[in-house]
C-alpha cells in the first residue's frame, strides 16, 4: 500500500499486490478505526478520499460511514486487486497521484492516507488537502514502521523477534531516504501542517495472529526488501528463506502462528497524525 512503482510490471507486481491484500488489513484496521474516531461526529459523511489505497482495505473499512468513497493509487496493480475485492456500490478507485486529487475545491469531508504518506511531495500535497477538504474537514495520515516484535506461546520473549532484526539488518543498505521519514513517524509532516487542531498519536498497539509463511511473505512485500532483491536477488531470496528456517528452528510446525504487532519503543509503532481544517478558513482554489 502506498508503495511506489517497483520497477516491474505483470504477474510479478499482481502477486505482489495480492500478497498485500491477503496480510496488510492486520495492520491497518486497527489504525483506521483510531481515525474514524478522532474527526467531527456525524451520523454520516458525504465524500472520502483514501489516497495510496493500495488494495482498498482502508477504502471498505470507511464504506459504512460515507456516502462515497474514491481510493486513489499510482498502482494499476493494487487498484485492480482492489476492484476484485469490492463490491459495494459507494466505492470507487481512480489512478491518480496524491498532490492532483479528483474532487472538486471544498467537497471532501475526510483524507486519509496509510503507510503511504512518505512518499508523497509535502508541500504541494498539503496544498491540495486545503483546497480540497471542506471547512471542518479532516486528514488522517498513519501507517507503521519497520521495527516489527513477533512472539509464540514457549518461546524465549524477544527470540523470534532478535531473528527478524538480525535477518533484517541486511535490507538496511537498501532503505531509502523516504523510509527514513515514515520511521520518524512522520514528525517533518505534522509539523508542516498549518492548522491550529491537530494531534500524532504514536505507539498504537495493533495485535494480531499470522502465519510464519505469511510473516515472511509480508516483509516480502517491503519496497526496502524489493530494492534488496533488485540489487541482489540471490542473497535476498536467501535471507527470507533464512528468516523462516530459523523461526521454524524455535520449534514451530507448518501451522504454527506468530503473533504480529509493532514494538511499543518511542520510536517505532503505529502513528496517527490527525488534523482538522478550521471552519473559517480561506480556500485554496486550483488554477
Amino acid at each position: 500500500m502506498g508503495h511506489p512503482p517497483l520497477g516491474k510490471t505483470g504477474s510479478r507486481l499482481t502477486e505482489l499486490s495480492q500478497r498485500w491484500a491477503k496480510q496488510g488489513t492486520t495492520y491497518l484496521d486497527g489504525a483506521s478505526q483510531q481515525a474514524l474516531n478522532v474527526p467531527v461526529k456525524k451520523t454520516l459523511h458525504a465524500l472520502a478520499v483514501d489516497i495510496g489505497c493500495g488494495t482498498g482495505q482502508v477504502s471498505r473499512s470507511l464504506a459504512p460511514h460515507f456516502e462515497k468513497i474514491i481510493g486513489v493509487d499510482i498502482s494499476e496493480a493494487q487498484l485492480d486487486e482492489a476492484r476484485k475485492e469490492t463490491n459495494l456500490s459507494n466505492v470507487k478507485y481512480i489512478k491518480c497521484h496524491a498532490e492532483d486529487l479528483p474532487a472538486d475545491d471544498g467537497s471532501v469531508d475526510l483524507i486519509t492516507a496509510a503507510h503511504a504518506a512518505h512518499w508523497f511531495d509535502k508541500e504541494r500535497f498539503l496544498k491540495e488537502v486545503n483546497r480540497v477538504l471542506k471547512p471542518g474537514g479532516c486528514v488522517a495520515l498513519f501507517g507503521f514502521t519497520t521495527g516489527i516484535e513477533f512472539s509464540f506461546p514457549g518461546v524465549n520473549p524477544g527470540r523470534l523477534t532478535d531473528i527478524y532484526e538480525e535477518e533484517f539488518e541486511h535490507m538496511l543498505p537498501y532503505r531509502s531516504k523516504l523510509l527514513f521519514v515514515n520511521d520518524s513517524m512522520l514528525q517533518e509532516l505534522f509539523e508542516a501542517i498549518d492548522y491550529p487542531e491537530k494531534e500524532r498519536i504514536e505507539n498504537l498497539r495493533v495485535k494480531r495472529p499470522i502465519s510464519v509463511s505469511g510473516a515472511v511473505g509480508l516483509i516480502e512485500s517491503f519496497s526496502v526488501y524489493q530494492c534488496f532483491l533488485r540489487a541482489e536477488p540471490v542473497a535476498a531470496k536467501a535471507t527470507l528463506k533464512r528468516m523462516h528456517q530459523r523461526v521454524h528452528m524455535e520449534e514451530l510446525d507448518d501451522d504454527g502462528h506468530v503473533d504480529f504487532w509493532p514494538l511499543i519503543h518511542q520510536w517505532r509503532g503505529i502513528t496517527v497524525v490527525v488534523a482538522q481544517i478550521t471552519k473559517n478558513r480561506k480556500k485554496n482554489k486550483r488554477k
